[in-house]
């Protein structure tokens, strides 16, 4: 299966939210609002792409971020100069061609 692993852009962000969201309530609510933040914010922030559409995505953050999110907060407490996987979240077509391998390898 070929598929690219690419810097996520602005006009991928609603197409994220919507991967988001079809994956409640295994996953965390997400806006677009939330999103723009990480995209700011976010030490790697990567989507996959399969035949040209959004598969699924990658956010990671270091310590000191100004995120408040209470698992976070434990992290940046307890570890030194790790980054925090915040969320990765492939579609069922990415998991089929093993794509999480691919993308957890970068």
């Amino acid at each position: 299966m070929e598929y690219h692993i690419l810097t996520t852009e602005n006009k991928d962000l609603p197409r994220v939210v919507d991967l988001n969201q079809d994956a409640l309530p295994a996953v965390s609510s997400i806006t677009l609002n939330n999103l723009t933040q990480f995209l700011e914010m976010a030490d790697y922030f990567r989507v996959i792409k399969v035949k040209n559409d959004i598969a699924g995505f990658l956010i990671a953050l270091t310590p000191g971020k100004d995120y408040h999110s209470p698992n976070y907060k434990w992290f940046e407490k307890n570890t030194l100069n790790s980054c925090m996987l915040i969320e990765l979240l492939l579609t069922r077509l990415s998991k089929a061609g093993d794509l999480d391998e691919h993308f957890m390898m970068i």
